[in-house]
């Protein structure tokens, strides 16, 4: 009995440090974005940007938007859109390419619960905005939140976490599943094969790919 609850202290502090590494990680990512904006806004602060019907504010903190009432605060907006490709912009401008399949939007509105997992393997510079972006996932998707972390390989780092990955989606439960590139060519695949949605990209895809669940899951962005 003492040696079970020995071991199951020792997984909660390994997992109290680890999410203590993630917060810490999604804060230096959050002190950059803004230490550039504030350069970067100084002048532009309070411009628009349509995408359809929608409008994006510019502000310190990102982009805002009001949707069906609510505002919500987006790090990069769709600016573009071509042929099932999509170019986004952040503040600062910086700029990258998504393509992506229909019918993610339909598929997260559907869902009962969404499972969220990750390749532990990310290189270290990737590292925080691979956390910054499931950190803002997990925020949206709060509600329908079954299983909100997982891994797609067993890992040292992340012993408690379950392995999850493209064979354990369902309708009920799809899989967002995030991999992280080690380019830097701005640049995010978002993939649907079934209920698995697939996001590869770079530090800088990774966040936009986030934002367009978002904006699809609200209907701003067309699954078509």
């Amino acid at each position: 009995m003492g040696a079970r609850t020995s071991r199951r202290s020792h997984r909660s502090e390994q997992q109290r440090q680890r999410w203590s590494q993630i917060a810490i990680g999604v804060f230096l990512v959050l002190l950059m974005v803004l230490s550039i904006a504030q350069v970067s806004l100084n002048q532009d602060d309070g411009t628009t940007l349509a995408f359809g019907t929608t409008k994006f504010t510019r502000g310190a903190e990102g982009f805002t938007a009001k949707i069906a009432g609510v505002t919500h605060t987006y790090d990069f907006v769709p600016y573009s859109n071509s042929n099932g490709t999509l170019f986004f912009q952040n503040v600062q401008g910086g700029t990258v390419v998504l393509r992506h399949t229909p019918g993610a939007g339909q598929l997260l509105r559907d869902a009962s619960f969404i499972a969220l997992t990750f390749d532990p393997s990310v290189p270290a510079t990737a590292a925080a905005s691979l956390d910054y972006a499931r950190f803002q996932l997990r925020k949206a998707f709060e509600g329908k939140a079954l299983q909100t972390d997982g891994v797609i390989m067993n890992n040292s780092a992340y012993p408690d976490f379950p392995v999850i990955d493209c064979p354990s989606a369902t309708t009920q439960i799809p899989v967002i599943k995030l991999v992280v590139a080690n380019t830097t060519t701005g640049f995010a695949n978002v993939t649907l094969n079934g209920t698995c949605l697939t996001i590869l990209g770079d530090r800088l895809g990774i966040v936009a790919a986030k934002d367009y669940l978002l904006l699809a899951k609200d209907g701003v962005i067309s699954d078509g």
